[in-house]
C-alpha cells in the first residue's frame, strides 16, 4: 500500500552537479522520511549539465527569448519599447502556473509546488526572513543613477549597474572603513535600472567627492546621499517589501519582466548581513540523494491523489508501489 506525507509548510532543496539529459542530481536535506525536510533554496531547481561550458544552465525557453528580446531593446536616451520582454515574462508566468517540482528516490517520491520571486508565497518566506534584520541602525541612504545615452541597449546597463556597485563599495570601504549595506535595484516608469542602498557604520559620505568616484566608474551626474534621522524606524523587511509588492503587480509587469530578463536579484545585503539570517545549522543535515525528476501539473498529481485518499499540499512525500508507475506513467515514468 502507498504511503505518503504531505505538508503545507514551506520545502526546498539544494542543487548538485547535474547529469546529461532529462535529469540533474538533486538533494533533499533535512530529517528522515515521514518529517518535513528542511530546505535550503525553496522551489526553485536549476538543471546543469556535465559539460557546462558548452551547454550551461537548462533554463525555460520564455527566459532565453526574453533575454534576447532586452538585448534588442536600444536605449541612448531614447524611448524604450519593453513590450516583447513583458510579453516573454507574462508567458513564463503562464508556463509554471500550478506545477511541482518532482523529486525521486527509488520508490520515494516527493512533489513541491513550484514558486518563483514573483509570487505572493515567496513575499510570505522573503518577510519572515528578513525581520532577523529589522534590529538594524542605518546610517545613510544613497541612490545612485545612470546615463543611459553612454548605453547602446538596455540590458547593458542592468549588467553595468551591479559592477559598478561593487567597485564603489570597495572605494567606500578603503575611504571610510567597513560597512554593511542593503542595496535595491529600481527601474524607473521608463524603464531603467537604479539603485537604492542603505548603509550602517557610515555617519556620513562626501556627496561631491561620491558622485565624482561613481562617475569616473561609469554612473550618472545624478547621485543623492542623505542621513537617516529616524534611524531605527528604517526596517530591512518594509523597505524591502515595499519594492517586492511593485513586482507582485501584475496589471504593470514591466519592473517584475525587466528583473526576470537581465536575471538581477532585487536587493543584495553584505555578506555581514547575509550571515545573520542564515541560522540554519549545517552539521545537522542529513543528505538524502533524490533525482530531479522534472515538473508536473497539478491535474496530474491531484488525479493520483484522489485515487489514494490524499489531500494535495505545498509539499509530500509518497512512497509508491509498483502498478502506481503503469497507472500513472505521466507521474511516475511508468511504461504504461
Amino acid at each position: 500500500m502507498s504511503k505518503a506525507f504531505s505538508s503545507s509548510s514551506h520545502s526546498s532543496l539544494a542543487l548538485l552537479e547535474g547529469e546529461w539529459g532529462n535529469r540533474a542530481t538533486c538533494r533533499v536535506e533535512g530529517g528522515k522520511h515521514g518529517s518535513p525536510v528542511s530546505l535550503v533554496s525553496p522551489y526553485r531547481v536549476i538543471q546543469t549539465f556535465r559539460n557546462e561550458a558548452l551547454f550551461g544552465k537548462r533554463r525555460s525557453f520564455w527566459f532565453y527569448w526574453s533575454k534576447e528580446q532586452l538585448k534588442r531593446v536600444i536605449d541612448l536616451g531614447m524611448p524604450l519599447d519593453l513590450a516583447k520582454v513583458e510579453y516573454g515574462f507574462q508567458k513564463w508566468m503562464e508556463q509554471y502556473k500550478e506545477r511541482f517540482i518532482h523529486l525521486s528516490s527509488g520508490n520515494k517520491h516527493v512533489f513541491l509546488l513550484y514558486f518563483n520571486r514573483f509570487c505572493k508565497k515567496y513575499k510570505k518566506r522573503l518577510k519572515n526572513r528578513l525581520r532577523l534584520l529589522d534590529f538594524m541602525v542605518w546610517d545613510i541612504k544613497i541612490e545612485l543613477t545612470i546615463d543611459p545615452k553612454k548605453f547602446l541597449n538596455l540590458y547593458d546597463e542592468f549588467i553595468f549597474i551591479n559592477r559598478a556597485w561593487n567597485k564603489l563599495r570597495s572605494w567606500i570601504k578603503r575611504r571610510y572603513g567597513e560597512f554593511e549595506f542593503l542595496k535595491v535595484l529600481e527601474v524607473t516608469e521608463k524603464g531603467r535600472p537604479h539603485l537604492h542602498v542603505l548603509i550602517s557604520g557610515i555617519r556620513w559620505i562626501n556627496q561631491g567627492e561620491l558622485s565624482e568616484i561613481w562617475q569616473k566608474y561609469g554612473g550618472g551626474e545624478v547621485v543623492y546621499i542623505k542621513r537617516v534621522y529616524n534611524r531605527n524606524n528604517v526596517k530591512v523587511c518594509r523597505y524591502v517589501l515595499k519594492y517586492v509588492n511593485k513586482s507582485l503587480r501584475m496589471e504593470n509587469k514591466r519592473f517584475s519582466a525587466l528583473l526576470f530578463a537581465s536575471n538581477r536579484r532585487l536587493f543584495g545585503l553584505s555578506e555581514g548581513l547575509r550571515n545573520m539570517i542564515n541560522v540554519e545549522n549545517k552539521a545537522l543535515k542529513q543528505k538524502l540523494g533524490f533525482i530531479y525528476e522534472g515538473m508536473v501539473c497539478r491535474g496530474e498529481l491531484e488525479a493520483y491523489l484522489q485515487g489514494k485518499g490524499l489531500i494535495l499540499a505545498d509539499y509530500l512525500f509518497v512512497e509508491i508501489e509498483r502498478s502506481d508507475m503503469y497507472e500513472f506513467p505521466l507521474l511516475f515514468g511508468g511504461d504504461g
